[in-house]
């Protein structure tokens, strides 16, 4: 059930929600407004998704044009998934290219040609963001950083897995014609320990990518949506969507504050999708995965001149330099399965206003960086954890984003199950949904066969062992009478 539907305690608060809480924010934008009672394309979630949809929706030219464009935001802006991941812009490479050629439901089960061309994608949507970024001079106000990704191991079987990912991956570019764009390089032996600072490092690869602010950047992409000059366009928070009532012709959106009827609504609500639509598939279809993260100050071994020269992927956890404010780091839900955190903390829970149980989460977070980091040294008072906050991202069952014109549902659009993985996908998924609106077409940038919402997509459900068995890309010997991860049932 999402959050939105029944009262909670307040959601923890992230370090990216906590920094953009200024004058200029938005938050509370549009609350108290009177809500219109009719729009043209009405936009549900103000995220990274619904804030990239609703920029490309009002340019001139574009499907909201000289129409009246609604957005309406549950909470405050970017204060789900958005507000609370790790920053990164790390488009994905070898580590996701044997996973996507997985037959369903352990992957997508795309060829190798259509699996590069998602990577690729995934290149692109970097670089549109950088270029997005620059064409608005947003660079400063949004932290945006360009440099490289550093994947560490610390094993020589987990080192020689990823080197042998990274060979079929070469190989597989070159029999396409292509070769690495991201430019992976490589360091060994001895000097993979000082090359990373990482404690017992045997291997490092580093490729291009960045991080960025999610929060300040989502809000950014929102103001210049409310700025269009071809669009009628309204923000309002703190206005859940309760339900909708599609028919042929327009939608209701029902909201504790009065009803919205539009023409086309574009559903870009990732894990609070399920009560929307409770008798669609898309109900089934879209599964909530929760995770901890923190913000960690570092001590002046890790700052300044001495700051990491990298964002991390160190098995599990991962980490970026957070602007001026420290380290945000965080970890996948195997890993947190692995230090103890029961299934039914992570998935099927949209619990974002409690912290892992025991303080699982907190004491991890409190070791991790001293106990990874070479000379990372003594805290003092007011370094190391800092902060941290739950969040809950939508997955689905072959680990790709359901994106486009939502089957038996006319008039309504969606971009929602990113996986974890939105800030690498959402640009190009949300600039093609704008498109199809529009034009009634497929956006041929972004591949078809792997995005597409179709009835085959929306009917995959987890195999024995639930959601867990496709994270780990096997099915179990044993359920053990856990159904933890046997979700989808609404």
């Amino acid at each position: 059930m999402s959050g939105f539907l029944k009262p909670h305690p307040p959601s923890t608060v992230s370090h990216w929600i906590a920094s953009n809480r200024g004058r200029d924010s938005l938050d509370n934008h549009g609350a108290d407004d009177a809500l219109p009672e009719t729009a043209d394309i009405v936009v549900v979630g103000a995220g990274i998704a619904g804030a990239f949809a609703a920029y490309y929706l009002t340019r001139p030219g574009a499907a909201g044009d000289g129409k009246r464009v609604v957005i309406l935001e549950g909470g405050e802006v970017a204060s789900s998934a958005t507000g609370r991941n790790g920053g990164h812009l790390a488009p994905a490479t070898y580590g996701n290219y044997q996973m996507m050629l997985k037959p369903r439901p352990f992957g997508p089960g795309l060829s190798a040609a259509e699996s590069l061309a998602v990577l690729r994608m995934e290149w692109e949507n970097y670089q549109a963001n950088v270029a997005l970024v620059r064409e608005h001079a947003l660079a400063d106000a949004v932290d945006l950083w360009s440099g490289r990704i550093s994947t560490v191991f610390t094993g020589a079987d987990e080192l020689e897995q990823g080197r042998q990912l990274w060979q079929e991956w070469e190989a597989a570019l070159a029999e396409h014609g292509d070769k690495d764009w991201t430019e992976t390089q490589w360091t060994l032996g001895p000097d993979a320990e000082k090359e990373s600072r990482v404690k017992g490092a045997v291997g490092v690869s580093t490729r291009l990518g960045g991080s960025i602010h999610p929060h300040k950047f989502a809000a950014a992409l929102l103001k210049l949506a409310l700025a269009s000059t071809t669009s009628t366009v309204t923000l309002h928070t703190s206005t859940p969507v309760l339900s909708l009532s599609n028919g042929p012709n327009e939608t209701v959106l029902r909201t504790p504050r009065g009803e919205v009827r539009a023409t086309t609504v574009v559903l870009a609500t990732n894990a609070h999708t399920r009560h929307l639509l409770p008798e669609h598939a898309i109900a089934r279809a879209v599964y909530p995965v929760r995770a901890q993260m923190a913000l960690v100050t570092p001590p002046p071994s890790y700052a300044g001149s001495k700051a990491a020269k990298t964002s991390y992927g160190i098995g599990s956890p991962y980490a970026i330099v957070a602007g001026s404010a420290g380290m945000v780091f965080g970890q996948g839900a195997l890993g947190w399965t692995a230090v103890g955190v029961r299934e039914d903390e992570i998935v099927d829970n949209v619990e974002d206003w409690k912290l892992f149980d025991n303080n699982v989460g907190t004491n991890f977070y409190k070791q991790y960086a001293k106990d990874t980091f070479v000379g990372w040294g003594d805290e003092a008072h007011g370094e190391g954890l800092t902060r941290t906050w739950t969040g809950v991202m939508g997955y689905t069952v072959d680990r790709m984003p359901l994106v486009g014109a939502l089957p038996d549902a006319p008039g309504v659009f969606v971009a929602v199950g990113f996986n974890g993985h939105g800030m690498s996908t959402s640009h190009i998924a949300a600039r093609a949904l704008a498109h199809q609106i529009h034009t009634g077409e497929w956006d041929a940038r972004l591949p078809r066969r792997a995005f597409e919402v179709t009835p085959e997509r929306l009917a995959l459900r987890p195999p024995r062992g639930g959601l867990v068995s496709i994270l780990k890309g096997t099915e179990p010997e044993e359920t053990n009478g856990s159904q933890a991860f046997v979700t989808g049932t609404g």
